[in-house]
């Protein structure tokens, strides 16, 4: 399994092209259907947003765990072979920025 880099170049990908082609198509679905999501984020409205150590890492798993309910084989086919680590990297070449995140100021 040899790493591949994202069409937009950057970061290496352990994941086989298919398999993230198939990833950002379920990720670009949830992201269409949740347009506020990033602002509801960056806010603190989302479960548990207190306990949060890394913003956008959680982000960026709960939009796979909805693509997932997208594409409900895509989970299984990538921890075959990728880490979590290595689905990270991946949906940093897919998931949209954070912007700062505003309720972090409060606490």
């Amino acid at each position: 399994m040899q790493g591949n880099h994202s069409p937009a170049g950057g970061f290496t990908v352990k994941m086989r092209a298919p398999d993230f082609q198939r990833l950002q198509t379920a990720c670009n679905a949830v992201l269409t259907a949740n347009p506020g999501a990033l602002q509801d984020y960056a806010a603190g409205r989302f479960p548990r947003a207190d306990k949060v150590r890394d913003l956008q890492r959680r982000f960026a798993f709960d939009v796979f765990a909805a693509a997932c309910r997208v594409d409900s084989e895509l989970s299984g086919t990538l921890y075959e072979y990728c880490t979590d680590d290595n689905i990270n990297t991946a949906l940093q070449r897919i998931v949209p920025t954070i912007p700062s995140p505003t309720y972090l100021e409060a606490m």
